[in-house]
């Protein structure tokens, strides 16, 4: 019988990487092993201590399985080597190829990122919320505001009458109980009022640095406390050209933003009533600023008193209805998240910025009830800014806002142990009475 040839390997090669042979067409066994000495004797004969035909030519199996039509044929007399390359040719070219066949199971599939945790208080439900004082604790607001009976709340995160000193963060353990009541009294959107100080449109290069720092520190304090929406008055140009100062206003807000991750914060720029050289009593202006800001998360603050102050009457069914095309036309209802609920003490069109409680001023309770209702509105957070000339005064415009709306007055679903804190004097909120020039 003759063996088809091969190129011989070295002797290392038969001890390590030895074949079993056999007939595994017919798939006899080969479970004898021969020794090193017998390899390289260049003998092979049957071993009496197996079945006949059971032939081995190796130290170890080799670790490859062939089918019927791979195996390799035993001719009598064959050295192991020749035997061994005679396995080795008979093997097809696919096996041996350089290429590697792709398989899907094989490739690294990354865990999707998990979805953003949906907050307690995203319940699609009616938000009305009102500004409360951070005095004493600034987790005590979230306790005054749930006391109100609101499900939202506003706060300034530091003086809103001064710079801020030093860098001007809130202390790590104060942050995390804010953050932590919060979530036990389910409370939300939560809105943070920028500094009244800040002029991101100043023309003084001296004002607008120090506004740019403090605006911010105020985006760097709205992320430690969670909170949901940053509102800025835009500025005043003064002396300035409007255009100047909106050009001024977008450097400053990327300015302020820069290096920062803003996360799921957003800021949303109040309109104006338009009183002096303000800036934002046009819906067109707070688009260009939005913008030349093409990378932050921008959006809009719409304030009823201002809006109405500014010349949109808003009393009137049709009038709301203009007001509303006007926002959707420019900045768009897409952007609008949050909408001071404010009644007016002047007459339309006076572009002079003063508070009135709910249903006491120029607008009047029928056209609240009709801004709370409206399909456009909806998902929106209504927070009160009004002010507060008597004791309980932030309670009932809460209440009427909510009788309004034909809601009953909002009960916490907080945890039982949040109950009101004992001992705290509820502070006096900050408001247009008693800031004269508040905007």
């Amino acid at each position: 019988m003759e063996a088809r040839g091969g190129i011989e390997p070295p002797l290392k090669v038969l001890q390590t990487f030895a074949l079993p042979l056999g007939d595994r067409a017919s798939r006899r066994p080969t479970d004898i092993i021969a020794s090193a000495e017998t390899v390289r004797a260049g003998n092979l004969a049957e071993s009496p201590a197996a079945a006949p035909g059971h032939l081995v030519c190796a130290l170890e199996p080799f670790p490859i399985k062939f089918d019927g039509r791979r195996s390799a044929k035993v001719h009598a007399g064959l050295p192991p080597h020749r035997l061994l390359s005679t396995h080795i040719k008979a093997m097809s070219k696919e096996q041996h190829s350089t290429g590697l066949d792709y398989d899907a199971a094989d490739e690294y599939h990354p865990a999707p990122p998990p979805s953003p945790e949906i907050p307690a208080w995203k319940t699609g439900g009616l938000r009305i919320g009102i500004h409360t004082s951070i005095a004493g604790d600034i987790a005590l607001a979230l306790d005054r505001a749930r006391d109100l009976g609101a499900n939202a709340l506003q706060i300034f995160s530091a003086s809103p009458r001064m710079w801020a000193r030093g860098i001007g963060r809130l202390a790590a353990a104060d942050a995390e109980r804010f953050r932590a009541r919060r979530r036990e009294l389910q409370l939300g959107p939560l809105v943070i009022h920028t500094n009244y100080l800040i002029n991101l449109a100043s023309p003084n290069p001296v004002l607008r640095a120090r506004s740019v720092q403090s605006f911010h520190q105020e985006i760097v304090r709205a992320i430690d406390l969670g909170a949901d929406y940053l509102v800025a008055h835009p500025g005043s140009f003064c002396d300035g050209h409007v255009q100047e100062g909106i050009a001024a206003i977008a450097h400053g807000l990327r300015q302020a933003a820069r290096g920062l991750k803003l996360g799921g914060l957003r800021i949303l720029l109040e309109n104006t009533a338009g009183q002096g050289s303000s800036i934002g009593s046009r819906f067109e202006e707070l688009k260009a600023i939005i913008d030349a800001c093409p990378d932050l998360p921008v959006g809009v603050c719409i304030d009823t008193a201002h809006t109405f102050a500014a010349g949109w009457d808003v009393r009137a069914a049709e009038g709301l209805e203009a007001a509303l095309r006007d926002i959707d036309r420019t900045v768009g209802l897409a952007r609008v998240a949050v909408v001071h609920v404010n009644d007016s003490k002047t007459a339309l069109g006076s572009r002079v910025d003063r508070h009135e409680h709910i249903g006491k001023g120029k607008i009047g309770a029928e056209a609240f009830a009709r801004i709370l209702a409206h399909p456009l509105l909806n998902g929106r957070a209504f927070i009160l800014e009004t002010p507060i000339d008597q004791p309980g005064d932030d309670g009932r415009n809460v209440a009427v806002l909510w009788k309004l709306a034909g809601k009953p007055l909002a009960k916490n679903k907080g945890t039982k142990n949040a109950s009101k804190p004992t001992n705290v004097r509820r502070a006096r909120r900050v408001t247009a009475k008693h800031i004269s020039a508040r905007y």
